[in-house]
């Protein structure tokens, strides 16, 4: 490492590994700037309260001389090709390796193993905290207090303490001072092809080690490290039993206090005796890790990060201790298939000792392969015999079904890796009295941006520029990206129907409202734009079009001018491909940031879109984030401002000024709806409050006191007189909020009002 301060760009830094790394650099002085596709909110906070720079997009950040990755990004190459072609200068590493170079100039403490790193590192934490003593520590994740930072840096420090992570194989680029290592279990199927492999990974680190190794003695063994070994400076604790005072929290608290012994420190508590079990109690715990929850009176959840059967084991073994009179149930989640397929009977084994429900598995980044499904894990216990076992594809449904009257008090074991600790919440939100729509608000609330806005019943009509419309059921205005991902993946997880609009232009809302979110894309975050340079700008779906075409006209940018009077936003635009003046959005556009259905952030080139009149067809069933939009760089702001105001004039005489959402029909071939109107004889003819306008015959407008009913009447009625003159059917431009896919039939103007309008 140099002495002078880096840039680092950390992608995906949200994540439990990342952020607290970030935050270790950020302290010592480095610039550190942040990008992640799901911000978690308190992360996010964590984050922007140490000085990390976050961003929401890579496109503002400006070159970094070092790209960190998550382990996510190892498996994703599209990914990393494009990081690569924004930063070709850059050094790109992943997170292991960049954390090999932020510890290498201090004695470092590695907490190893396939259990109870994480926990094992933060007891030291707390033990090195608690006794006032100097070190540097990088935790893998957050401890349950804010209270305790999740790292920290000192000139003055000598150690530093960290859990080093042999997943993705960076192991290797360690020397650590000590190493503890807790346990040994084959894991990781999708880096070490066999238990052996994976092994000879932890007997290269014990060699690279200076100092003393710390383990117990089944896992030396498991090594085939015995009396004989050339490495005579270990530590080798005696094997833990079976029971909940000999499991792994015990263990890892004996770990901990001989590893700070190891440091130089005095501890004097460091076996596992009755007085080290006393301090244990303080520990404040680290989120995810055993979470005791009391749902009533008699019913209880736990919670926990387990996803290896050697961890259910030790669950399931504690909960009996601790619950002797209550009836076990697993709720467990499988976490990737691979390993799920290769520890298939071990997981079938530890399941069957109780009733069982299983989730579907998380897939991680694996691709799917039939031999490790949830399906296929619930077959291999149902072979049993033993236990009922059932599947689960929902958060509510499982909770309409634990909450079913039982005999006996239940204690319910959540268990896995993946998003499981959403469905927990779930559970733990809504268990009590009230309505599903405040538990909803009240579940939402705890996971997003305190600027995220969350309503019930909310009135829709002057969020529509037809100023027409009942009241959303469920209602969301995300403050980021990050809590549009969160609040549409509930959505997801709890079947609730969504939609997501910008501005409401070109979009009809019925008068009965919508059954189901709608999420606005209406805060200053999304109205964000980013000069890019050579005439690239990145935008948010959000930012108005007239803001957009202002700002660039500014920047000398050209290409932007036909977008001066269409009141929508980016992400409407982009997909109604809204045009003007000869001019589409398809021509301006170079790539777009999309939400996937299933809650993965995706960047598609304009080339890949399949971008028709008035349609983009390769856009169904995304939600747009944002986009790179490219136009003339070099230009004349001010002839580019003229040439605005000469569309706005135009506009002015031949648009109406009433209430309306746009132009209602698309064009015909060849043709104009609003010529076609007129010879029909339509102009100025109205259904209640809703009127064809008199100035341009495409234009429905509200004269005051329309409903969305006299809008769906008049649109019937034009249409029905359009065809009998003219013998042409009109398709509509207009949609309806909630329908995902147009039906263009004379009988109903049912539209797609998925999207970002």
């Amino acid at each position: 490492m140099s002495d002078s301060p880096h840039h680092y760009l950390f992608a995906g830094v949200c994540g439990m590994g990342m952020a607290p790394l970030a935050l270790y650099l950020r302290s010592r002085g480095d610039r550190v700037s942040g990008v992640d596709d799901y911000a978690d909110a308190r992360v996010r906070s964590i984050l922007e309260s140490g000085g990390v720079e976050f961003s929401e997009s890579v496109h503002p950040i400006q070159s970094p001389d070092t790209v960190v990755m998550s382990r996510a990004l190892q498996h994703e190459g599209t990914r990393v090709d494009a990081l690569k072609a924004l930063f070709p200068d850059a050094r790109f590493c992943f997170r292991g390796e960049c954390l090999a170079d932020a510890v290498r100039d201090k004695k470092l403490l590695a907490v190893v193993g396939s259990h109870g790193k994480t926990t094992t590192t933060a007891m030291t934490i707390h033990r090195l905290l608690g006794d006032a003593l100097s070190a540097d520590y990088i935790l893998g994740g957050l401890f349950k207090e804010s209270a305790y930072p999740p790292s920290r840096w000192s000139s003055a420090s000598e150690w530093v303490v960290a859990e080093i992570d042999e997943s993705d194989g960076t192991i290797e680029a360690f020397s650590p001072e000590v190493t503890v290592i807790t346990n040994l279990d084959w894991d990781h199927m999708d880096c070490y092809q066999s238990e052996q492999e994976m092994l000879d990974s932890f007997r290269r680190l014990i060699a690279r080690t200076r100092g003393k190794v710390i383990t117990r003695a089944d896992s030396r063994e498991r090594l085939g490290l015995g009396d004989g070994t050339s490495k005579p400076d270990w530590i080798v604790l005696p094997a833990l039993g079976s029971g909940p005072q000999l499991g792994f929290n015990p263990g890892n608290w004996e770990l901990s206090g001989m590893a700070v012994s190891m440091m130089g420190e005095s501890s004097p508590d460091c076996s596992a005796g009755e007085g080290a079990l006393l301090r244990m109690e303080t520990f404040p715990g680290v989120e995810r890790r055993q979470g005791v929850y009391r749902l009533d009176g008699s019913n209880w959840m736990v919670q926990d990060y387990a996803h290896h059967p050697t961890e259910l084991k030790a669950l399931f073994d504690w909960a009996g201790a601790r619950f002797p009179k209550h009836r076990i149930v697993w709720v467990f989640q499988p976490h990737r298939y691979s390993r799920t397929k290769h520890l298939m009977d071990g997981f079938a084994q530890v399941l069957s000792a109780a009733e069982s429900v299983l989730l579907p598995e998380y897939a991680a980044f694996e691709h799917f392969d039939a031999g490790g499904t949830s399906e296929g894990l619930l077959a291999r216990v149902s072979g049993f015999g033993v236990r009922p076992t059932l599947r689960m594809e929902s958060p509510q449904a499982l909770l309409e079904w634990m909450r079913k009257p039982e005999s006996a008090p239940t204690v319910y074991l959540f268990a896995g890796a993946g998003d499981i600790d959403k469905w927990a919440k779930w559970v733990l939100s809504a268990w009590g009295e009230g309505s599903f729509e405040e538990k909803w608000v009240n579940y939402i609330t705890d996971l997003v941006m305190p600027q995220t806005r969350l309503a019930v019943n909310e009135p829709l009509k002057h969020k529509m520029s037809l100023n027409v419309g009942g009241c959303a059921r469920l209602y969301a205005e995300p403050a980021s990206a990050g809590d549009l991902q969160i609040i549409m993946k509930t959505a997801n997880l709890l079947g609730i129907r969504t939609v997501v609009m910008g501005r409401g232009s070109n979009l009809l809302a019925d008068d009965a409202g919508f059954d189901g979110l709608v999420i606005r894309l209406s805060q200053s975050g999304w109205r964000c734009m980013s000069d890019l340079g050579q005439g690239r700008i990145w935008v948010r779906a959000g930012l108005p079009l007239k803001e957009l075409a202002r700002k660039a006209a500014s920047l000398g940018v050209s290409g932007f001018e036909f977008l001066e009077g269409i009141p929508g936003s980016v992400g409407g635009a982009l997909r109604m491909n809204a045009g003007a003046m000869g001019r589409e959005m398809r021509d301006v556009l170079e790539q777009v940031e999309l939400l996937s259905p299933d809650g993965r952030v995706e960047r598609l080139p304009a080339a890949g879109l399949a971008m028709g009149y008035r349609c983009s067809p390769g856009l169904d069933g995304y939600v747009i984030l944002g986009a790179v939009l490219a136009g003339q760089h070099g230009q004349d702001p001010e002839a580019i401002r003229q040439t605005m105001d000469a569309y706005s004039r135009r506009r002015r005489s031949t648009q109406p000024w009433e209430p309306s959402a746009g132009c209602t029909f698309r064009n015909p071939p060849s043709m104009s709806a609003g010529k076609l109107i007129d010879e029909a004889g339509l102009k100025g003819f109205r259904i209640g409050g809703a009127m064809v306008s008199p100035i341009h015959g495409n234009f429905l407008v509200n004269t005051g006191e329309a409903t969305s009913t006299d809008v769906e009447s008049l649109i019937r009625a034009v249409r029905e007189r359009v065809e009998q003159v003219h013998h042409i059917q009109l398709d509509l431009e207009l949609r309806r909020l909630g329908h995902e896919h147009e039906v263009n039939h004379p009988d109903t103007i049912k539209g797609s009002g998925v999207g970002s309008l």
